[in-house]
C-alpha cells in the first residue's frame, strides 16, 4: 500500500461524483450489477471479466471507507459476526471455502463448528460490518459461480463419470467445489496486493487499515471461546480439485476487464 504524500488524499482522484460517500454508493450499486451479470452469463470469459471487475471495487472500496473514517467524515463501523449454516453434500468442504476466501480478502475471521444435524456446519464470518458485509456477497456469488462451474465440469466428464461409483463422483464433485475455492480465495489475495501496492492512501487511512485485525482478534478473544478443530480425513479428488481450480482461476473477482481482475 502506498501512502499518500501529505495533504493528498483519495477523495483528491475523484471525478465529480460530489461527495466521497456518494461515490461509495456508486460503487456498491457497481458491484451489485457486475455480480448479477456474472451470475447470469453464460459466456466464460465475460463472466471472468464481470467478477474480476466487482473484487477490484470491493477491495477499493474499503480504502474510500477508510478515507472517510480517517478525515472524521465517517463513524467506524462496528464488529460484526454473521453466522451461515451449511447443510447436505457439499457441507463437509465450505467452512474451507470461506476460509479459503476470507484470507485472500483480508481482515476477515472465520471460526467453525459442527451443527446437530448430519451434515450440517455452521461458519462465523466477523470483522467490521461493512467489510462482512461485502465478503458475505462475494461469498454468496462464488458459490453460485461454482455451482454452475461444476455443473459444466460434471457434463463436460459424463463418460468418465458414468462409469464411476456414486463414491468416486460424490468425492470428484466435492474435491471440485474444495478447489474452486482454494483458487478464488489465492487470486483474491494476489488482486488485494496489487491494489493496495497501486491505490495512494493518506496517513490516517493507512492507519485505520492497519489496524483492523488486531481489533478483530481481540473482539473474537472476548466473545468466543477458539479451540483448534479435530483434524478430519477426507477423501479427494485430483481430477475434481483440478477442475475446481481451474474453474475458480476463471471466476469473475470484479477488477478491470482489461486487467481481468474482479472487485467488490
Amino acid at each position: 500500500m502506498r501512502v499518500a504524500p501529505h495533504g493528498l488524499t483519495r477523495q483528491a482522484k475523484l471525478e465529480g461524483t460530489g461527495t466521497v460517500a456518494a461515490t461509495l454508493d456508486q460503487m456498491k450499486a457497481r458491484i451489485s450489477a457486475l455480480l448479477a451479470k456474472a451470475e447470469s452469463t453464460t459466456h466464460e470469459k465475460e463472466r471472468e471479466a464481470f467478477v474480476e471487475k466487482a473484487e477490484s471495487l470491493m477491495l477499493k472500496l474499503g480504502i474510500e471507507a477508510a478515507e472517510l473514517e480517517a478525515s472524521g467524515e465517517r463513524k467506524a463501523d462496528k464488529i460484526v459476526e454473521q453466522l451461515l449454516e451449511w447443510n447436505g453434500g457439499f457441507s463437509m468442504v465450505m467452512p474451507g471455502f470461506v476460509t479459503e476466501l476470507a484470507i485472500g480478502f483480508g481482515n476477515i475471521t472465520v471460526l467453525r463448528s459442527k451443527g446437530w444435524k448430519q451434515r450440517q456446519l455452521f461458519t462465523w464470518v466477523i470483522g467490521f460490518e461493512a467489510d462482512v458485509n461485502t465478503f458475505v456477497q462475494l461469498l454468496t456469488s462464488l458459490e453460485q459461480q461454482s455451482r454452475s462451474a461444476l455443473k459444466a465440469f460434471q457434463e463436460e466428464h459424463a463418460e468418465e463419470r458414468s462409469w464411476m461409483g456414486r463414491g468416486p463422483a460424490y468425492v470428484q464433485s466435492r474435491s471440485f467445489i474444495s478447489g474452486f475455492g482454494s483458487e478464488c480465495g489465492k487470486r483474491l489475495g494476489d488482486l488485494r496486493r496489487r491494489v493496495q501496492a497501486e491505490e495512494p492512501v493518506s496517513a490516517g487511512a493507512a492507519l485505520v487499515l492497519a489496524e483492523k485485525q488486531p481489533q478483530i482478534d481481540q473482539w473474537v478473544r472476548g466473545h468466543h471461546t477458539v479451540t483448534t478443530p479435530k483434524s478430519r480425513v477426507m477423501m479427494a479428488s485430483h481430477s475434481g480439485r483440478t477442475g475446481g481450480r481451474e474453474a475458480g482461476r476463471r471466476a469473475d473477482l470484479g477488477h478491470s476487464g482489461s486487467r481481468g481482475a474482479v472487485e467488490q
